[in-house]
């Protein structure tokens, strides 16, 4: 992965973290890995701050994404993504049997100015979606049971590569993606600043880039 365009450093939750713009002028873009190819279930971890709210009363495209892995509007497809929308987190993920995206959206605004921490997690079998923010349980539904995400597209953090229409405006820090779902334990531990047990962990970017 590599950064393109401008983003800044600046201090976060645990050492430095990334800073984003709305007007779309920088993103993480992660090369096409079959890793990423979800095929079944999967957790993605994270710190946030951001007062953004983006996409009042629109669709949850037009908000700032924070994740992108989606086939841009093409229908019947498997795909995922988390967006700040209206102030609230959204996890996509795409539903091939009705045609259209499937959304988790958080209970509560995301906006606030100050670093969370959110977790999320599917289970392809059953469909389940869940949210946790700051390791409480926020929200869990099934969403499109039987279904993968997986697909041949480029990851993106913080926007999308078609620029300002996407940008999400806020700080990410401690990315972090599992070929597994963890454990309410688990994420805990990783807000406390400890590692987990590696198991199925994906060899993600935030590392690397904390050391450019």
């Amino acid at each position: 992965g590599k950064i393109e365009g401008k983003v800044s450093w600046i201090e976060g939750k645990h050492g430095t973290a990334l800073k984003f713009d709305d007007n779309g002028t920088g993103i993480i873009k992660v090369d096409i890995d079959p890793k990423l190819n979800f095929g079944d279930d999967f957790s993605v971890v994270f710190w946030a701050k951001t007062t953004q709210v983006r996409a009042k009363n629109a669709d949850w495209w037009m908000g700032g994404w924070i994740i992108n892995k989606d086939l841009g509007g093409q229908e019947d497809v498997n795909d995922w993504d988390i967006a700040n929308v209206n102030g609230h987190l959204v996890f996509v993920t795409g539903n091939p049997e009705n045609d259209k995206d499937d959304l988790l959206v958080s209970t509560d605004p995301i906006d606030d100015g100050k670093w969370h921490h959110y977790a999320l997690s599917r289970v392809k079998t059953s469909g389940l979606n869940t949210l946790y923010v700051d390791g409480v349980k926020n929200i869990s539904e099934e969403k499109g049971p039987g279904f993968h995400v997986s697909n041949q597209t480029a990851m993106t953090i913080g926007g999308h590569p078609n620029g300002a229409a996407h940008a999400f405006a806020g700080a990410l820090d401690d990315m972090a993606i599992f070929t597994r779902v963890i454990t309410e334990d688990e994420i805990n531990t990783i807000i406390k600043g400890w590692a987990v047990e590696p198991t199925e962990k994906l060899a993600t970017t935030w590392a690397q880039l904390k050391h450019l």
